[in-house]
């Protein structure tokens, strides 16, 4: 299979051309919108995204000639690879214009910023004592305190007897209990689960209630 023929010069000058409509926009958005500096986009931003470019038409080349020569066919062409436009116009102003002029205007108003955040954390503090608490009733029940964020690491070895405790336990207590867990195989540790209390401190309560029910068998 060769590697370049005549039609491919179609393929390259049409997504060229698209490349280029596509980053004159996203200047537009980031420089002339949002005022980003032309030291942060033509440095960081327009390099990153050339290359995010140059390594995506390289892969799905060598994907093309391994289906090629597996084939055996001279006929595969690979899949262009560029900056799509629905997603240049929709995250420039969808989701970065509304997330940029969300943190200016908390800049602008930093101390009901900071009173927020606060108020986040100790109502995040008393959930955390309270599902701590509620865990205090089962003595054998191991856990890792959490010390920040709203999660729970809790042990679950052994579980039913499975290779993989956590994604046992996990299942069991969607099916049965009605409570979703992460297994904590997601994070290397098949013998814990993670589980989160970010939500109403009744609810988080229930939650661990039943975790711990469920592992003691109380």
């Amino acid at each position: 299979m060769k590697a370049f023929v005549k039609a491919d010069w179609d393929g390259f000058f049409a997504l060229g051309l698209d490349s280029l409509i596509n980053l004159l926009l996203m200047t537009g958005f980031c420089v002339g919108v949002m005022g980003f500096s032309p030291a942060l986009f033509y440095g960081k931003i327009l390099p990153a995204m050339a290359m995010g470019v140059l390594i995506g038409n390289l892969f799905y080349a060598w994907q093309a000639r391994r289906l090629a020569a597996r084939e055996g066919r001279d006929n595969v062409c690979a899949l262009p690879f560029g900056i799509n436009l629905i997603t240049v116009v929709v995250y420039s102003l969808l989701v970065m214009y509304p997330a940029q002029q969300a943190a200016l205007a908390a800049l602008a108003r930093q101390d009901e910023a900071d009173e927020a955040v606060h108020y986040m954390v100790k109502e995040f503090r008393k959930r955390r004592d309270a599902v701590v608490a509620a865990l205090a009733a089962f003595q054998t029940v191991r856990y890792v305190h959490p010390a920040g964020a709203f999660y729970l690491y809790i042990n679950v070895a052994g579980f039913r007897g499975a290779a993989d405790a956590g994604a046992a336990f996990a299942a069991a207590m969607l099916e049965e209990h009605q409570v979703a867990v992460v297994p904590g195989s997601a994070f290397l540790t098949p013998n814990w689960i993670r589980a989160s209390y970010a939500t109403t401190e009744s609810v988080a309560v229930e939650g661990v209630t039943r975790i711990a029910r469920c592992l003691t068998g109380a």
